[in-house]
């Protein structure tokens, strides 16, 4: 957990035949280790711990002269970040087909996407996508355009995980 930002989140990912084959049984699966959806879910792992815990952040622990010191409620705050954009995606999608530049390009603002930002933002498009299509929120058709399902199945896995 950072206390400033949220980090990046990571795309679903698969593991090579000889990768898979070499790692213990429980490393096997990669979707148990990447994709927002589990970084989600570890989150609420963290929440559970209640309030009363401090976190030491994985950054920016002593940042504009002073130390972030936070506690759980913290991931809770980052799951509903995720949550809101989830939202942000579908209402985006309510509105017709896209796809995923013109889908990142709506979401976010153009001074965000400058330099070589656009790649960051294609990938974090992605990883949100990836959920709402596990969810029945989104169709990927072609592997190129986006649809919303008319579906917020989202809303109830979001909070399921805050609470």
């Amino acid at each position: 957990m950072l206390p400033e930002i949220s980090p990046h989140p990571t795309m679903k990912a698969n593991f090579s035949t000889d990768i898979r084959n070499n790692l213990p049984g429980q490393y096997q699966d990669a979707s148990d280790w990447y994709g927002l959806g589990t970084y989600l879910k570890s989150l609420k792992v963290v929440s559970d711990l209640g309030e009363g815990v401090q976190v030491l952040p994985a950054h920016r622990y002593f940042n504009r002269d002073h130390f972030n010191f936070i506690n759980t409620g913290r991931a809770k705050d980052i799951i509903q970040h995720h949550g809101d954009r989830l939202s942000h995606i579908v209402d985006k999608l309510s509105h017709g087909e896209m796809g995923l530049e013109d889908l990142t390009r709506g979401i976010f603002e153009h001074r965000k996407l400058e330099s070589n930002n656009l790649l960051a933002g294609l990938s974090e498009i992605v990883a949100h996508v990836e959920v709402l299509e596990d969810l029945g929120d989104v169709e990927v058709i072609d592997g190129v355009r986006i649809v919303s399902t008319g579906q917020r199945n989202h809303l109830e896995f979001i909070n399921g995980l805050v609470g």
